[in-house]
């Protein structure tokens, strides 16, 4: 649903009505550039449902409404590498504009509504307002910038509280709780995105139990010790 934009000045344009009763408008990266009157529903989507594949062409840009996506490449083995999470409220596809198709794919995790923001409407509303155009280019460049190789760096442990306390305040940003983290992703995701075995995870997820920093159940993580989570990332935080 979409509403047309005046040659004169911008006008705040009518938010969609799915828009309206979502929870993460206020704080939605699409709501805040301006971005809503441009916005399809897609979805439901169930586990492992691509919303786009490796040189797929380019049709916009995705945010997830309500559930969470990954991002993933294969290698030259075909070996799956997982780039990013997605979580309600942030947008991503974007790299792919400019080359015209997607060198990787964007994966539905769990029960998943998305937004799709075409590009059809995102340069005409770049056509309309410089603005808007400025933070398109901006939220390109930041994603091109996070899709990248996991760095090595720091102790295994350390890299592992970082993505906890990464994600924890991402979804604190979107207007979620930032004590319980529902485990949509699997271990294997998470040791894919953190260039980590997968037992090496299971072992330090039972680790960082075992310290009193969080507790693990078999579809969510609370964290018990945020203060001393936070303490153990600290090096690694903003590296991820």
């Amino acid at each position: 649903m979409s509403t047309v934009l005046q040659e004169t000045a911008p006008v705040q344009a009518a938010v969609p009505a799915f828009c309206g009763a979502c929870i993460h408008l206020c704080k939605c990266q699409a709501e805040q550039a301006g971005l809503t009157c441009a916005v399809e529903r897609r979805g439901p989507c169930r586990q492992g449902d691509h919303l786009y594949r490796p040189e797929t062409r380019f049709s916009g840009a995705y945010a997830v409404q309500a559930g969470m996506a990954k991002t993933v490449r294969r290698d030259s083995q075909g070996h799956e590498q997982v780039l990013a999470f997605h979580l309600p409220g942030e947008l991503f596809g974007l790299d792919a504009r400019g080359q015209r198709q997607h060198t990787n794919a964007a994966v539905a995790l769990g029960h998943t509504w998305f937004c799709h923001f075409p590009e059809t409407k995102l340069s005409k509303l770049e056509d309309d307002n410089e603005e808007i155009r400025k933070q398109l280019g901006r939220m390109t460049r930041r994603l091109r910038q996070s899709y990248r190789v996991r760095s090595a760096e720091g102790r295994a442990d350390q890299r592992l509280a970082a993505f906890i306390v990464d994600l924890c305040d991402r979804r604190v940003a979107v207007g979620l709780r930032g004590d319980r983290l529902p485990m949509l992703m699997s271990r294997i995701d998470i040791a894919s995105f953190l260039d980590m075995a997968v037992e090496t995870i299971s072992r330090l997820l039972g680790k960082l139990q075992k310290q009193g920093l969080i507790k693990v159940g078999p579809n969510q993580l609370d964290i018990i010790d945020a203060a001393g989570l936070r303490e153990l990332a600290a090096p690694l935080l903003g590296n991820l």
